[in-house]
């Protein structure tokens, strides 16, 4: 493909970078932000958004509302339209949003899904970005090559002046009734129900989530701040779908493609943080060392290059970064880095259904194991453990696994967490850990729980 000029940039007072995200409160769009690191992206008034069911995508413009027969992967197919430009900045236009976990089927003909009561996937397609760059602490106005620049910079004209006359209020954001959808005696029958699985060879792993949900009013942006705050990750995201608001402050990237290089980054291993210094580099270390953890690790790692594998170049798949802690609010974990160089002839698709679902959320071998995850839980993972991200007009791709990740529909906000089921897993032990990774977005929600359904 030739590439095309490079995007055009603006620079921008870094101040009107922050007040700019405020218009999330009022405006479908999205925020997708590092912790310190990289690029952070705003996007506001989608040229067109839609959502999609297995058989039909419902498509929003400013024109009005359509209807097409297609499915989660065609509707992405059909309207993104890659220019091949060349860019410093990695996303200056293009497609954000999820595929939720339920597209599995798509990627693996033998897996079954729950029905859901959310979209399969929601996208949105912008053709210019705010962009900050965290290491220059600076900020400009990215527009995508052959949009008319005149226009988009009107548009954001008219943004600022709103923005400055009426700026947007804070609005609280309030939960209530929270309950799981498992007490820990259910979920210690689900835990031995896998474990009879790996005696009988059929598994090495698993990955089982609790569902928590609660009722919700207000504004969800304010929880996505109070997340923001209380646990800053590498990939944090806001998205505004209008009747549909995505949460997320997920630490483990699914695939990420820049040119012919493909990068996953699984993250298996565990602890909660310390109650003081001491207690917490102990818990650290106990992790690190803990020959369970490092073996369920390895054999993560291994599926991740297995993965990688059917996609790469023979030979090319390496691991550059193996078993390190990363630390969060509320855990530790161990996280590898897994990279590879595309072989020819692979399409977007191709790469996204060779990783999706990630195997760290799933388990080893990943295809029977998400059968089983299939005949254990009791209803869809949503958006849980599916991917969000962004398919940039370059071409290229970044995807980070839905977790630490909370979506409000219909007067509800319903988040999960999981955790990896071994043979020598201890049902209570697991069940604990799957509520210190909900810890931290229980707190953003700013909810205590009272009961189980």
């Amino acid at each position: 493909m030739t590439a095309e000029p490079a995007a055009p940039l603006y620079p921008l007072d870094a101040a009107l970078w922050w007040q700019s995200r405020l218009l999330l409160r009022r405006y479908s769009g999205f925020v997708l932000e590092g912790a310190g690191q990289g690029y952070s992206y705003l996007g506001l008034q989608p040229v067109r958004s839609w959502t999609s069911t297995a058989t039909t995508t419902t498509v929003q413009t400013a024109a009005g509302t359509e209807q097409l027969s297609l499915d989660p992967f065609a509707a992405v197919e059909h309207f993104w339209q890659p220019s091949g430009h060349t860019s410093s900045v990695p996303f200056v236009g293009g497609l954000v949003g999820y595929f939720a976990y339920e597209v599995a089927p798509w990627c693996e003909s033998t897996v079954a899904a729950h029905e859901s009561d959310l979209p399969l996937s929601a996208w949105m397609q912008v053709d210019s970005v705010l962009v900050w760059d965290h290491a220059k602490e600076t900020a400009w106005l990215a527009i995508r090559p052959g949009t008319d620049i005149a226009a988009e910079k009107a548009r954001w004209d008219t943004l600022w002046a709103e923005l400055a006359e009426t700026p947007p209020e804070p609005t609280p954001f309030t939960a209530q009734d929270l309950r799981r959808n498992v007490d820990a005696d259910g979920y210690g029958a689900w835990v031995r129900a896998a474990q009879a699985h790996i005696t009988a060879g059929d598994i090495y792993q698993a990955n089982l989530a609790i569902t928590f949900e609660a009722e919700a009013t207000g504004d969800p942006f304010t929880c996505y701040e109070r997340l923001r705050a209380v646990n800053p990750g590498p990939y944090n995201g806001y998205l505004n779908f209008g009747d549909l608001q995505i949460v997320s402050g997920s630490p483990e990237r699914l695939i990420r493609k820049e040119g012919r290089h493909v990068i996953t980054r699984p993250i298996a291993g565990t602890r909660r943080r310390g109650r003081n210094e001491q207690d917490d580099q102990a818990m650290a270390d106990e992790l690190l060392l803990n020959p369970k953890e490092r073996a369920e690790h390895i054999m993560l790692v291994d599926l991740s290059r297995n993965d990688l594998g059917r996609i790469c170049r023979p030979g090319s798949v390496r691991v550059d970064e193996l078993m390190v802690i990363e630390s969060y609010s509320h855990v530790h974990h161990i996280v590898s880095n897994v990279i590879g160089e595309l072989a020819d002839d692979q399409s977007w698709q191709l790469i996204v259904r060779a990783l999706f679902p990630g195997g760290t959320i799933t388990g080893a071998p990943k295809v029977r194991a998400m059968q089983i995850i299939q005949a254990l839980e009791t209803g869809p993972r949503g958006i849980y453990t599916g991917a969000i991200g962004y398919l940039a007009d370059s071409g290229d791709l970044d995807l980070n696994i839905a977790i630490r990740t909370a979506v409000v529909y219909g007067g509800r906000i319903r988040w999960h967490a999981g955790a990896g089921i071994v043979a020598d897993s201890i049902p209570a032990r697991e069940y604990a850990e799957c509520g210190h990774k909900a810890r931290a977005l229980q707190l953003a929600i700013g909810i205590e729980e009272t009961a189980h359904v």
